[in-house]
């Protein structure tokens, strides 16, 4: 038991020494950026989701789910977007561990309601607006201003499929070549040219993908979890 508990959190403390000095992870956390936040807070919700997990088995409630929907529909709005891709990975993880649970009128409705309740902060945009303040971009002052700024139409045309389809650059390029060299840059150990570059550089990718395969063979449930989030924030 004790070997156990000491490899679980040497694991854990070892990943997230990994992901704290990772290339990207570094530079959002030394500027004034949500990412970092946005991190801390897909980090908690995935927290709240494997204590309702445990809770399940002891006959508990469904309190810390539903704070967990809360939070990401806050966050999602009043901070960041990116807060919100570890929810498909919650819900199946919910789903694994107890349909019955998720799939009825009082979890459903509540869950609305929690939505609803963290979506509202962005009437503070509306209430803003309307006091004219020297920044006001978008001015959001009516519900289709509103509804225009949210929905970033100052960007232009976007989404998954506009972009699929009228990518600049071919598919095989953007993920062999692009991404990969992206993913490599992340764990640098040494520096450039040292004699363990190549070492520094895939040590950490080599005790992920073990770890990876090493989790889906104790722990299915919640290694579906994990692997959707690993799936919505990358690829």
């Amino acid at each position: 038991e004790r070997r156990e508990k000491f490899l679980l959190l040497a694991g854990a403390a070892t990943a997230a020494f990994f992901v704290a000095f990772s290339d990207s992870f570094w530079d959002n956390a030394i500027e004034a950026e949500a990412y970092s936040a946005a991190c801390l807070v897909q980090a908690v919700t995935v927290w709240m989701a494997l204590r309702w997990g445990e809770g399940v088995k002891q006959g508990k409630g469904d309190a810390i789910l539903l704070c967990a929907v809360y939070v990401l529909a806050l966050a999602g709005m009043g901070m960041h977007l990116g807060a919100v891709l570890v929810a498909p990975g919650i819900l199946l993880f919910a789903l694994l561990v107890n349909r019955r649970s998720v799939l009825n009128a009082r979890f459903l409705g509540l869950a609305v309601v929690a939505v609803l309740i963290g979506t509202s902060v962005t009437l503070f945009l509306m209430i803003r607006a309307h006091q004219n303040p020297a920044i006001n971009e978008g001015d959001p002052r009516t519900w289709a201003a509103l509804w225009s700024e949210l929905s970033r139409e100052q960007y232009g045309q976007g989404g998954l499929f506009y972009i699929l389809s009228h990518r600049k650059a071919s598919f095989a390029y953007q993920i062999g070549h692009m991404f990969f060299r992206y993913v490599k840059q992340q764990y640098m150990l040494v520096g450039e040219g040292h004699a363990l570059q190549a070492l520094g550089t895939y040590l950490p990718l080599l005790l992920g993908v073990w770890g990876m395969f090493w989790h889906l063979t104790r722990e299915r449930k919640t290694w579906v979890l994990i692997a959707t989030i690993a799936l919505a924030s990358s690829l």
